[in-house]
């Protein structure tokens, strides 16, 4: 993604058009000192979720500023997602979020570790009263880090509205002057989106590479369409001095220069994060990584980033005739690019769409079920994004598996909202109600957990993806192995000891240490499955010491783990 340079006397100056609430100049500065580069932003598509910050990249160990005066509101520790993350309310009506730090204020810090020992937990999730933590802007309060679920030492930076938590593009709030390179485009896509429909004589979507000459870009290719047609883009932005990709904040699609649909990345919502998989064109990101962007959208999309002039942003083709399609896109700072190119619309008898429901068809907005003697699936309304064919099969079981395999829609159907689903094991007993758990099965043939709760016979859990499940037993404990020692090793001159710890099927649930027999504080960081105690006033020193794990899945198998030290 491309950069953009971020500097600490910079600014902010207003919200733009689409906003709720403004703040004033100067009320906001950078959370990171210096020059620095924005890595990922607002609005890109990732798994399941869109973006809802924007990550600065920064060197380990850099301080982390509040952007405003305001207090500590949450305190949120983990070994996943965010890692150590803060939120601070400030009295303009936002909240500011700082994620995946290394360390926080000293006062902070102490804060949390009492509760974690007092808990006897690493993972916290704390909210103190504001009058505990009150920050000035600009005061440091924590340290740029690489926790949770990152994978570089960054800032994952949002500001969200404090009444309803909905995230806010935070670019929309700083001026930068340094970025003057507008977005580039890479692909087009065009959609038949009718039985009768059809793009170059083809039912499928078909796509275009977009070239670019004298900062123009363009389509060589000749494009002939008919019936209901929608249209998606892959473009980045970027700025000056680096290689980072960003995803573009806003477009426009012009019939014969008439203002036709957009999307504009202004504000998202927790509530709504599967929309992402709506957004973009679901198969191709899950099978070919591309990240194209609709122009038009389904009925059961809910994100409030369309601005449609037509219903969904879909075109109607039905008459001969030539057309200009104009698509642009800018970023946060108005810097844009155009696309120009000509379609050409092909006679058809009936280019009119098939909506109406039928029977070979789910409608997206009512409910869907299916019940066989040992599966059923409860579909609420609005399961789906847009009426689709749910289909079902039944196979054998392979492997260690203990039900049929059943598999339910296609996996390259996205899900607009988590739906229930229940099998009956083949088999019965204590074990089987103890152990057993629903897998999804991948197209490499793999197990992913998906959950399983023991329920008149049926597991049930609630999923956000077609595809093949069935039953399995997890009987395998945790796996614990030492990383920096042999057993009965001195660790005169070491500042940590640390432990791989992985599981093989339902995941690891609780993880707890002991140095004898006193808990101590192991913290988790779940991307590289270590656990890791670094030495400090709880321990005696210059003595041996007995350290025992234990390590916990999700179905209650346990490892432990037992060895001596001298320190």
């Amino acid at each position: 993604m491309n950069n953009i340079y971020i500097f600490f006397f910079l600014f902010i100056f207003g919200i733009k058009s689409g906003q709720t609430q403004s703040v004033s100049t100067h009320e906001f500065v950078w959370s990171v000192a210096g020059k620095h580069y924005v890595s990922d932003n607002f609005g890109e598509i990732r798994p399941n979720h869109f973006h809802t910050g924007i990550d600065i990249s920064a060197s380990f160990g850099e301080a982390v500023y509040s952007v405003g005066e305001g207090s500590v509101w949450r305190i949120k520790i983990s070994g996943d997602g965010y890692g150590t993350a803060l939120y601070i309310k400030h009295p303009n009506g936002f909240t500011s979020v700082y994620a995946h730090l290394s360390a926080l204020s000293p006062e902070i810090e102490h804060y949390v570790s009492e509760n974690q020992y007092q808990n006897q937990s690493f993972e916290q999730n704390l909210y103190p009263q504001p009058e505990m933590f009150p920050v000035r802007k600009g005061q440091i309060i924590g340290r740029v880090g690489n926790s949770g679920r990152s994978y570089s030492p960054h800032v994952h930076f949002e500001i969200r509205n404090s009444i309803t938590e909905n995230p806010q593009n935070p670019l929309l709030f700083y001026r930068n002057t340094l970025d003057f390179l507008p977005p580039r485009f890479s692909l087009l896509g065009v959609y038949p989106l009718s039985k009768e429909s059809s793009v170059n004589g083809s039912h499928y979507p078909q796509f275009f590479k977009i070239d670019e000459h004298n900062k123009k870009f363009g389509i060589r290719t000749k494009i002939k369409v008919t019936g209901k047609i929608g249209f998606a883009i892959q473009a980045a932005d970027r700025a000056q001095g680096g290689s980072y990709r960003l995803t573009v904040y806003a477009a426009e699609l012009f019939l014969d220069d008439t203002l036709q649909t957009g999307f504009r990345f202004d504000e998202l919502s927790f509530e709504t994060q599967l929309d992402v998989n709506s957004f973009c064109d679901y198969p191709e990101y899950q099978n070919e990584g591309k990240k194209m962007m609709k122009l038009f959208s389904a009925p059961g999309f809910a994100t409030k980033i369309y601005s449609h002039r037509i219903p969904s942003g879909i075109l109607s083709f039905s008459e001969p005739g030539k057309h200009e399609i104009k698509i642009l896109v800018r970023d946060e700072y108005q810097n844009q690019s155009s696309l120009t190119f000509d379609i050409e619309s092909m006679f058809s008898e009936n280019s009119q769409p098939t909506f109406a429901k039928n029977l070979n068809q789910t409608a997206y907005d009512s409910a869907f079920y299916i019940v066989k003697p040992n599966f059923r699936a409860e579909l609420p309304p609005n399961t789906l994004f847009e009426n689709s064919t749910v289909y079902f099969s039944q196979t054998q079981p392979f492997g260690d598996l203990i039900s049929d395999v059943f598999t339910i829609g296609n996996s390259n159907i996205p899900v607009a909202n988590p739906y229930n689903i229940s099998i009956k094991p083949k088999l019965i007993g204590k074990l089987i109600e103890d152990k057993a758990i629903i897998v999804r099965i991948l197209n490499n043939g793999t197990f992913k957990f998906a959950g399983g709760t023991r329920l008149n016979g049926f597991l049930s859990t609630k999923t956000i993806n077609f595809g093949a499940y069935a039953v399995l037993l997890d009987t395998v404990s945790p796996k614990i192995e030492a990383v920096n020692f042999p057993k009965d090793s001195i660790f005169t001159k070491r500042p940590e000891i640390s432990f791989k710890i992985s599981d093989n099927l339902s995941g690891i649930d609780t993880y707890s240490g002991f140095i004898d027999s006193q808990w101590v504080l192991f913290c988790y960081d779940a991307k590289n499955s270590l656990i890791s105690y670094k030495f400090d006033n709880h321990l005696i020193y210059n003595k041996y010491h007995t350290i025992q794990l234990h390590v916990r899945d999700k179905k209650n198998n346990e490892s432990i783990f037992l060895t001596k030290f001298y320190r």
